[in-house]
């Protein structure tokens, strides 16, 4: 008989997500020089970006509701979401081909773990927490995607949201010319609720905003399993969802 894996909040199948620490502010850095994750992830202006603004950054994603590092346990892991003591930046080792130069600067900051992207959820002011509803915010370094990660960190955030922190509705969105988003979106169960029109100005033509959420009944319809709380049980995180 094989003894069951306790459960970790902080862990999904292949992800560990870490508090935001100073150490990862080369890391955040680095991200906002990533083209391609930068302009699918942030409506703001996309100029470069100092080593300020990764303070900044990390200052914000301590005060959501939610705010992690994405990060690919190291080989020496254990069920403990504490972090090692940084290390020298360098490349991610071997792994796929970078799908812009910019990609190429992340680096590995911590002797542990390889951080690979950000995720926030982020509720309304103290005054309209009885709505209970939250927003999820994610980029995932362009070296990095392709490989399920998002979604993986996504359904990790959902279960956060309803199992542990008690919202009652979970929203997303997207620029509209981000359509690989949109179709993953709804693949992992979130329904369209709307449009912007209009709404980006993006490589010289405005483009929608496309609003999607998931109701808690909907959540627990699809992945919830009320009193599990042991790896293995009740139903998987993919959901069938195909890996994006």
């Amino acid at each position: 008989m094989t003894t069951p894996i306790p459960y970790n909040g902080w862990r999904s199948e292949r992800l560990i997500f870490l508090a935001p620490e100073p150490y990862h502010e080369d890391f955040l850095h680095a991200m906002s020089q990533d083209w391609t994750s930068f302009t699918n992830a942030a409506p703001m202006l996309p100029t470069p970006h100092g080593t300020e603004s990764a303070k900044d950054f990390r200052s914000w994603l301590q005060k959501s509701l939610l705010g992690v590092v994405i990060c690919l346990p190291g080989e020496d892991a254990t069920a403990e979401a504490a972090p090692a003591e940084p290390a020298a930046p360098k490349l991610p080792p071997g792994g796929p081909a970078v799908r812009n130069p910019a990609a190429s600067a992340v680096p590995t900051l911590n002797a542990k773990h390889t951080p690979i992207g950000t995720l926030t959820l982020t509720a309304p002011p103290e005054n309209m927490a009885r709505h209970r509803r939250v927003d999820i915010g994610i980029n995932i370094s362009s070296a990095y995607q392709g490989q399920g990660y998002g979604s993986e960190a996504i359904l990790w955030s959902l279960e956060f949201a309803f199992k542990h922190a008690g919202m009652h509705r979970v929203g997303i969105g997207a620029m509209s010319y981000n359509t690989g988003a949109v179709r993953l979106y709804e693949r992992l169960g979130f329904r369209p609720e709307g449009r912007l029109r209009d709404f980006f100005w993006h490589d010289g033509a405005f483009w929608d905003a496309v609003e999607l959420g998931m109701l808690e009944g909907e959540w627990w319809e699809r992945y919830g399993s009320r009193g599990k709380n042991e790896v293995g049980e009740g139903k998987g995180v993919e959901g069938g969802a195909e890996r994006t």
